[in-house]
Parts: C-alpha cells; structure tokens; sequence
C-alpha cells in the first residue's frame, strides 16, 4: 500500500538501476522553471482519483535437512473515487476529504474481493503532526477495523514529517536534464518515524531529476524523478533468533507537476524494493532466510 511504499515506506525503486549520483548539479539544457513538489490544496476543491498499488513479498527459507521453504505474498489494491476536499491547514496541506466510492476491490490469489461497496460515502481524516493518527468514517454506515486501515493506506492518509521538497526539492530554477541532490539529513530523520526500519544519514543517498516537459490530459507539465538507495537498514520487528544479515533498499517516485505552481499534481507513480537477508540458528545448525518485498502504485488526479 502507499505507506508502505514510503517503506514499505519512502516512495521508489529500480532494482536494476544504477546507484542514484550525488555529484554536482548537472549544466542546464534549456530555460530553466521552478520546481515546486507541495501544491497547496483548497477546501472545496473536487476531482476524480484513480490509484493501484501493488504488494508482494517473497521469502526464502533454508534450513539444515529440511526442502528449501518458498513463499509469496501478493496482493493488488485498486481505488477510484470522487473526491472532495472537505478542510485544508495553514499550509494548504489537506486535512480532510470526502470519497464517493465508484471501485474498491483487493485482488488476492486469483480472487476480487469489494473492500467497500460502490457509492459508499467515506470520510477521511488525515494526520498532520506525528502525534495524530488518520480516521476514517462510512457516512450511514460502519466499517470494520480491516476496511478503515486498507482505506487510510490506500488513499496515503499520513503527511510525512519532513515535506517533499524540504527532502527532495531544489530552491532554484531548474531545466530538463537537471539532477539535485536529496537532502539525506532530513530524509533520514524522517524514516525514524517508521515502525518497521531504520537508517543512518551516511548510508542514505539519492538526487531529483527534471526527467521531461510532457502534458496531461493537454496541461503542460514537469516530470520529476526522484531515486533513492539505502545502504545498511535495520529492520526492526525479527523474531529473537533471527539475526539480521544485511538489508538494503532502491526506491524511485515520479511526479507530473502541472509547470503553474498553482494547479495541483496530475499524477505520481512510485516503486520500492527492499532484501534482507538473515541467518537463523538452528538445533541442526544454521539456515537462512532472504526476504525480498516489492511495492509500486499509481495515483491520477483529474480535476
């Protein structure tokens, strides 16, 4: 799900791509625009989103005298829905929205299932600060604890601790073919709020890139990749015995930013994959485990 994915968190990946550069500012190749990530949102404002996201996770197990043990998790979340900007903060961060469902279905094992009915009517509260937690309610009806959580993680219901372009922005003017560098400092910080990893500031790196001008739906708008590596994770949560190995992650995000600062973000695509790889004590003596978790997803915004 989104969250996840922002780890099972940030937003990213290329499993095959090359390592994300941190050297200086590549030279310009046209006239250059601002690059604004955070669009300030307005109460009132309406559109139409379509978002899937992917989760996956294989692991491997092998222990002494025992078949090699394979398993796979996969699940496919599928949302769209009207959408009404209900309250927005100082900031024009958004608070609160209303959802009219049209589709929401979880695909598991072959099987669809409809999380929420079509035309169920969802209100949802997003958090702001650390301290706040997001809610959802079904107006008229009540929804059980697995449908709020897959709502709230499926329409991406936390803000960040740190904003978009605090981590991934740049302050000035760029042109296509322009790299930056993400600020791993804050970048870092923000992952501490996560439950399930960690990582110091050396062994987080990663740059935004101006990848193309290109239109949607006729907008003209800046296509902004952002790619991130993470050396070194701890992974918290493993059973006693399980000894953590090395875990590493890559992530890549991409963003279609309408080119007037004005008009909110048309659509994201994200991917993330981290391994981990632990050694488990055995009477038999030592196995392993290698655990590989894949998520991606796709978010349309149509005003």
């Amino acid at each position: 799900m989104r969250n996840l994915s922002v780890l099972l968190l940030l937003t990213a990946c290329g499993s095959g791509a090359p390592p994300p550069s941190t050297a200086a500012d590549s030279p310009p190749t046209e006239e250059g625009h601002e690059v604004v990530l955070e669009r300030r949102a307005r109460a009132g404002d309406r559109f139409v989103l379509t978002t899937e996201a992917r989760d996956r996770t294989r692991s491997v197990a092998r222990m002494p005298g025992e078949p090699v043990e394979e398993s796979v998790e996969d699940a496919t979340h599928r949302l769209r829905a009207d959408v009404v900007v209900l309250d927005v903060d100082a900031q024009g961060r958004v608070a609160r929205i209303e959802l009219t469902v049209k589709h929401a279905t979880r695909l598991e094992g072959g099987e669809e299932e409809a999380v929420v009915p079509a035309g169920a009517v969802l209100q949802v509260s997003r958090a702001l600060r650390p301290d706040e937690e997001p809610g959802v309610t079904w107006v008229g009806g009540t929804l059980t604890e697995e449908q709020a959580a897959w709502i709230t993680d499926v329409v991406d219901s936390r803000e960040a601790d740190v904003g978009a372009d605090e981590m991934y922005g740049t302050v000035q003017p760029r042109a296509v073919g322009e790299s930056w560098p993400i600020d791993a400092a804050r970048a870092a910080r923000n992952l501490q709020a996560m439950p399930t990893v960690r990582v110091s500031e050396d062994r987080l790196r990663g740059q935004s890139t101006f990848a193309a001008l290109t239109e949607i739906e006729g907008v003209p708008c800046m296509e902004i990749v952002t790619e991130l590596e993470l050396g070194g994770l701890s992974v918290l949560g493993l059973p006693p015995r399980v000894q953590l190995r090395e875990a590493v992650a890559t992530g890549r995000e991409r963003r279609w930013l309408p080119l007037a600062i004005d008009r909110p973000t048309l659509r994201e695509e994200s991917a993330f994959e981290m391994r981990f790889t632990a050694a488990v004590p055995t009477p038999e003596g030592q196995g392993t485990l290698e655990v590989t978790a894949h998520n991606t997803s796709r978010s349309d915004y149509r005003f």
